[in-house]
């Protein structure tokens, strides 16, 4: 079976690796289905782009799809379940999209790190793995209840350092029903980039403490003015 019919809630967020399934052609043939975050670039007629990148500052990849895209908002991040005829996963071209989930998305907030702490109380039996892809920290975290807060806080004491301090906050809110499973969430630094020559990420793995350095690679330089 190509298709892979609702095997998880919308609030049950895929990982982020490939999974195999079987060819209605031919048994034997596995068919790779991948997840990616990407941005929605918009539509031309029934065609939908998404752009990706493998990490980092890798190359910008493309992806078309023949969707109804009304539901999606230009500029917005989703993580999107796919596949190739090829089976490649970071090369542009048409993709067959098997689900389109959206991560959370809020906006970075510049408080005080007691303020962070207070929140990260919540975040200690969460398990992140976050990534860079360009100007977006990608976070797949394994929580067993929804969070009320989960975004990207800074430190804004150390605003003024080559590397300011940002910690992930997942606050998880345990006054919901157990809902155990990966959430997704996709945060824009790019004003941090644009003043900084990266950040110092702190966040949680598996209950221990995790610091994570992202620093600019191919960037354009910007010129002095």
């Amino acid at each position: 079976m190509k298709f892979i019919n609702a095997i998880l809630a919308a609030v049950l967020l895929l990982p982020v690796f490939s999974l195999t399934s079987c060819n209605n052609d031919d048994p034997d043939d596995p068919v790779f289905i991948y997840n990616a975050f990407v941005t929605y670039e918009g539509t031309e007629g029934n065609i939908a782009t998404f752009t990706t990148q493998e990490k980092d500052d890798s190359d910008l990849v493309t992806f078309t799809a023949n969707i109804n895209a009304v539901n999606l908002t230009k500029g917005k991040r989703y993580v999107i379940s796919y596949t190739t005829d090829d089976g490649s996963r970071f090369k542009s071209g048409p993709i067959e999209l098997y689900q389109v989930l959206t991560p959370y998305q809020e906006a970075y907030k510049e408080v005080s790190l007691e303020e962070i702490k207070n929140l990260m109380i919540g975040s200690k039996t969460v398990s992140c793995t976050p990534g860079r892809t360009g100007m977006y920290i990608n976070v797949p975290a394994l929580a067993e209840f929804p969070p009320k807060t989960f975004g990207l806080y800074v430190d804004k004491a150390t605003l003024a350092n080559e590397l300011p301090d940002v910690y992930i906050v997942f606050e998880t809110d345990n006054t919901k029903p157990t809902q155990a499973g990966t959430y997704l969430g996709s945060f824009d630094i790019s004003k941090l980039f644009e003043n900084h020559a990266g950040i110092r990420l702190h966040y949680y793995q598996q209950s221990n403490d995790k610091t994570t350095e992202f620093r600019k690679g191919n960037m354009p330089i910007k010129p002095t003015e």
